[in-house]
């Protein structure tokens, strides 16, 4: 096998995930490697596999060109020496050619993948294909049982003993939708353990970690997030914060501009990341309506199924509630202003989001439940309990307090954005239809999530009665060009139909 001395030259680019290194054309030739060939490089220290990029201009005989992941991971400067030698391509290429053509995958060869796609072993066009032979050719239980546990297997895991351990996912696809931030809480305060890992936004306004943001850190050690579980019974960080189910996010980010999402890699990438933080009660939110993942009960009912057999397969119970998802659940949508909602329901104030309000303690009395806190049908009782007397309130700030940030900050101290458009009724009738997509796509370019006080105060709802003139919704923007950019979508799209 050849096995070359090259000096390192930096590109400073980075590719969002891949190992890519770039060798001058004589060069590649010398070591007979061809275009997304693989190869071995090391320094003394642990070798990386890196897919190959070609050039005639760029880097020279002599030289290795390392893109931004590369040299990170081998912690390198210019003019260093690499050792590289060319080496066969991944395992778990013959895998996803087999996938293509429809054959059923057993557990080794799903684990070959899951193993390449975590060492970045596959190239974005390798990837992508075994994601679209899932979308495309579909993936069997087994199959999904199988990934999950590989995803599982490839990255960390928390571990909080024996006993019931609990955690809350939904779907998505609806904006606002800040239940997580009440459900915890209100659980936690109960005795419960409900250590609470979530995303940051890809696509919408503000996901769970980038609300949590607005009042304290979620880039939390593993260490430190056990410690305050350990102590609080939960907390809500960001799951990017330590290696869980890496796979998992590998794939989303190739999904994403294809606006695919397969139902078995969905499957297993939520079941992937609960188990990994030690859980074995999930309960699971299905939004259903217009515009959702699931436009009808039937394909809610399909979901519900298919998480049901995952579990029992998994030794997890899971439960899930179909919910109403055909508008925004609260009034923010954005980060600073999603926190204010939750703000305002922990702390019982008059203009509070009854809808969030109500749904959070739907899925919390459903925790209570499955726990034994409360006989079945009592779950309600307790959970309105637990908020009203203020338990909830306090158990927040003592994870907001342990996590780095104020527990005593007020709405008040929240900042939103200063530059504002209102959107108000052109003439008089009952809403009968809110686009949740135009106003995902509204808030984001006024600048969520990114920019913590933009976003949208979503006044109206389903089935109000409005007079012309009305105000249905408000636009925060950060800057002014911002808002004149989330006015443009703005008019683009039909966000109310009033009739």
């Amino acid at each position: 096998m050849v096995r070359v001395s090259l000096k390192v030259k930096l590109l400073h680019i980075e590719t969002g995930g891949i190992n890519i290194v770039v060798l001058n054309d004589e060069q590649a030739k010398d070591m007979d490697l061809k275009h997304l060939d693989r190869a071995r490089v090391q320094n003394g220290r642990n070798p990386i596999i890196c897919s190959v990029d070609i050039t005639k201009v760029a880097v020279k005989k002599g030289e290795i060109g390392l893109f931004v992941e590369p040299e990170e991971k081998l912690k390198v400067k210019d003019g260093d020496i690499l050792m590289v030698e060319c080496v066969s391509k991944p395992k778990g290429l013959k895998a996803i050619r087999q996938k293509l053509d429809g054959k059923e995958l057993d557990e080794e060869e799903i684990y070959d993948i899951t193993r390449d796609i975590v060492n970045d072993a596959l190239s974005d066009v390798e990837l992508t294909a075994f994601i679209v032979s899932s979308y495309c050719r579909g993936l069997s239980l087994e199959e999904i049982y199988n990934l999950t546990k590989a995803m599982v297997k490839t990255g960390e895991v928390l571990d909080f003993g024996k006993g019931p351990v609990f955690d809350k996912h939904s779907i998505g696809g609806v904006p606002g939708n800040r239940t997580t931030m009440l459900i915890i809480p209100i659980v936690a305060s109960q005795g419960i353990k409900i250590p609470k890992t979530s995303s940051r936004a890809i696509t919408s306004p503000s996901g769970t970690a980038d609300t949590v943001e607005v009042l304290c850190p979620v880039d939390l050690p593993k260490k430190k997030i056990k410690e305050i579980v350990d102590k609080h019974n939960g907390c809500m960080v960001w799951g990017g914060s330590f290696n869980l189910a890496p796979a998992d996010d590998k794939i989303i980010r190739v999904e994403k501009p294809l606006s695919i999402d397969a139902e078995g890699q969905m499957l297993a990438s939520i079941l992937a990341k609960k188990i990994s933080v030690g859980s074995n009660h999930i309960v699971i939110d299905l939004p259903m309506g217009p515009g959702t993942k699931l436009p009808t009960h039937e394909r809610a009912e399909h979901l519900n199924e298919a998480f049901i057999n995952m579990g029992k397969k998994l030794g997890v119970k899971i439960e899930c509630i179909e919910s109403n998802g055909s508008q925004p659940c609260g009034n923010g949508v954005g980060p600073s202003l999603e926190a204010i909602d939750v703000l305002k329901v922990l702390t019982n104030e008059p203009s509070q989001p009854k809808d969030l309000r109500y749904k959070s303690l739907l899925f919390a009395a459903k925790i209570f439940e499955m726990s034994g806190k409360a006989k079945k049908g009592k779950g309600m009782e307790l959970a309105q309990k637990v908020l009203d007397s203020g338990k909830a309130y306090e158990k927040f700030k003592n994870i907001i307090k342990a996590q780095g940030g104020n527990p005593n900050i007020k709405i008040s101290d929240i900042k939103v954005g200063s530059f504002i458009y209102e959107v108000k009724a052109e003439c008089r009738g009952i809403i009968t239809m809110i686009n949740n997509k135009a106003i995902a796509d509204i808030a984001r370019a006024a600048g969520a999530p990114y920019n913590h006080g933009a976003g949208l105060f979503v006044k109206a709802k389903l089935s109000d009665a409005v007079n012309k003139g009305d105000l249905l919704m408000t636009v925060h923007a950060e800057s002014r060009i911002k808002l004149l950019r989330a006015v443009e979508v703005l008019e683009s799209k039909k966000v109310f139909t009033i009739q």
